[in-house]
């Protein structure tokens, strides 16, 4: 008769620690979905076109780094700078994260000698990619990023370095 008293509380034990298993496992999932989404990096780059030609932009909150060049002839010219938090604010501003998930690419250009335009929107949550949107309707949040980002590169683009042309 012992036994049957043992059995029954080792299946109450073990049901009790899945019971307590399960409930802390949702608190820490609502935990991280209540967490706002927000933007951590941002890369812009272009690539193709004659003579190999690349611009790659990387900026986080606290820096931008910028890198350009050809591949023939091998030119290559990079600097990187500091950002400041009211900078990285209007940048990031030029984005509404809810729409990033309907924004489509378009095929690749680099095969015409073409230049390929891509975003890469780094997030706490998830990274977005696109390749040449500019036949989307939300594409104008791209224009005005690099409106705000020409900006920020003309003042902070050291004296000495020129932009190559594609």
């Amino acid at each position: 008769m012992s036994a049957v008293k043992i059995k029954g509380l080792k299946s109450f034990f073990s049901m009790f620690l899945l019971l307590i298993f399960f409930s802390c496992e949702n608190k820490n999932t609502q935990k991280q979905n209540t967490k706002e989404e927000k933007i951590e990096s941002i890369s812009v780059s272009h690539i193709g076109g004659r003579n190999g030609f690349y611009e790659i932009i990387k900026i986080r909150r606290d820096s931008l780094f910028f890198e350009s060049g050809t591949s023939k002839p091998a030119k290559n010219t990079n600097w990187k700078n500091a950002v400041n938090i009211s900078s990285w604010d209007a940048l990031t501003s030029s984005f509404k994260l809810k729409n990033l998930d309907s924004i489509r690419s378009s095929p690749s250009i680099q095969h015409l000698d073409g230049i390929d335009e891509t975003f890469i929107i780094k997030t706490n949550k998830k990274s977005h990619i696109y390749v040449n949107a500019y036949n989307d309707v939300n594409y104008y949040q791209f224009e005005n990023f690099k409106q705000k980002l020409e900006k920020i590169l003309s003042q902070k683009q050291p004296a000495t370095v020129k932009k190559p042309q594609p």
